[in-house]
């Protein structure tokens, strides 16, 4: 059972990676981009293709995943997202699934065929294996045994929730931020560039879900629309954890993690019922803190 516990944790690092970057753009500009999982996926497929396919290094795969997956999330804030940034956030919100759509199916549209050629020569369908983003090793934690993915996972959700901690309350910018998330109206009176607040905060998110997109790949096989079910638990846990809280997100997401793990540990061959576990546990949570384990007005970071 620690063995499952552990792995379930690991699992709950890459969720809380995704839900990182949910609650950033949410709490920079109030959208809830439901294109988080996607613009990671098709940012790693591009530096899949760009590197070699099969012959492509793991760790530049994890790396090149980050930085294209940066640069699409600010892609989309500049193009898709700031011509909207007057209307109702629920047509930015319905923009960002419009996104999820477009970029499921130019993954799939260009498996075999199609410009970019995602899969291998011979490969004729998803799912895709790739080369092991965070290596194939293994270390034993607490005598149970954490494959290099998860314990990757665990180690970059870690220094994510640091480096974020120190930048929202040591650095000029961070403090920014803050005011920008806090009261947009308020923060362009004092002076605070709002716009590259927004431009921060979508650059940021489509970086953690590049770096979980890869992770997510050394795991099991991969294909265009894994990513919108690891945004599914990732959802959960940020509105688990308080939609306006970096640390919510993370620990909700690591509730959500072990939940499920416990859940398939316990249960086997009932497919599915974790999922309606973690369902409860959110219908609970909004029942008993609507904003949120970590939410609410005093939510900072």
């Amino acid at each position: 059972m620690l063995g499952a516990v552990v792995a379930a944790l690991g699992d709950g690092a890459i969720l809380a990676l995704v839900a990182t970057g949910l609650v950033l753009v949410f709490k920079g500009s109030r959208v809830l981009n439901l294109a988080q999982g996607e613009i990671g996926a098709f940012a790693l497929l591009v530096v899949y293709v760009a590197l070699g396919k099969q012959s492509a290094p793991g760790f530049a795969l994890l790396a090149g995943a980050t930085l294209l997956g940066g640069v699409l999330g600010i892609g989309t804030e500049r193009l898709i997202m700031r011509p909207l940034v007057e209307r109702p956030p629920i047509q930015s919100t319905i923009a960002s699934l419009g996104l999820t759509v477009v970029l499921v199916n130019a993954a799939a549209l260009n498996g075999t065929d199609g410009v970019l050629g995602f899969l291998p020569q011979g490969q004729n369908s998803y799912p895709l294996t790739m080369p092991p983003t965070a290596g194939r090793g293994s270390v034993v934690v607490a005598g149970a045994t954490l494959v290099s993915g998860r314990l990757v996972a665990l180690v970059a959700t870690a220094a994510v929730g640091a480096a974020l901690w120190l930048f929202f309350t040591r650095t000029r910018f961070g403090l920014a931020v803050l005011a920008a998330t806090s009261d947009n109206t308020v923060a362009r009176i004092l002076g605070v560039p709002v716009r590259n607040v927004y431009r921060f905060t979508w650059g940021v998110g489509g970086a953690l879900s590049g770096l979980a997109a890869a992770l997510v790949a050394s795991l099991g096989p991969f294909q265009p629309a894994t990513m919108t079910f690891t945004l599914i638990g990732a959802l959960a846990g940020a509105v688990i954890g308080g939609l306006d809280s970096v640390p919510g997100a993370i620990v909700g997401s690591l509730l959500v993690g072990v939940v499920q793990g416990l859940i398939k540990y316990h249960f086997p061959s009932v497919g599915g019922v974790e999922n309606v576990a973690v369902l409860a546990l959110v219908l609970v949570t909004l029942m008993v803190r609507p904003r949120g384990l970590l939410g609410g007005a005093g939510a900072t970071a």
